[in-house]
């Protein structure tokens, strides 16, 4: 009996050792997570689409405010940014690690006075919701004006 305890305790510690030895390598695995994101930017006063909007998309850890209210994100990954096409769309496949259950959106005009200049605008999305969100700036001022 003494003998038979020693050799299954044996392997069990090798067993916990190997996996221990890996852990340590390799680090604790993460399930792999990856959505779409999607939308539109368009003009809060005409409802035209906006080419050449930069879209910065970040994922990470929505932080609760009162009343249920996202106060803040706090990231997981590194941002993925893309430009508005000329419908004023823009998609994109984020990837992380973890469990993710926020993005958020910041969008920047870059394209200087090509068709107006607009304020920079950021909202935090549940992560269910960032298929098909329509995002609305407001001009700094109109393409004539100068």
């Amino acid at each position: 009996m003494r003998d038979f305890i020693l050799r299954n305790f044996g392997r069990l510690f090798a067993v916990l050792g190997c996996s221990t030895l890996v852990t340590a390598c390799y680090g604790v695995p993460y399930d792999d997570f990856h959505a779409s994101v999607s939308g539109s930017v368009l003009d809060a006063d005409s409802a035209e689409p906006i080419e050449g909007i930069q879209v910065k998309m970040t994922v990470g850890h929505r932080s609760q405010g009162v009343g249920n209210t996202v106060q803040s994100l706090v990231p997981d990954e590194e941002s993925v940014t893309v430009t508005s096409d000329r419908l004023g769309q823009f998609s994109e496949i984020i990837r992380g690690y973890g469990e993710v259950d926020g993005v958020i959106i910041e969008c920047i005009d870059i394209d200087a006075d090509a068709n107006g200049s607009y304020l920079p605008k950021s909202q935090v999305y549940d992560i269910d919701e960032a298929e098909d969100v329509v995002i609305t700036l407001q001009k700094l001022y109109k393409a004539s004006q100068k």
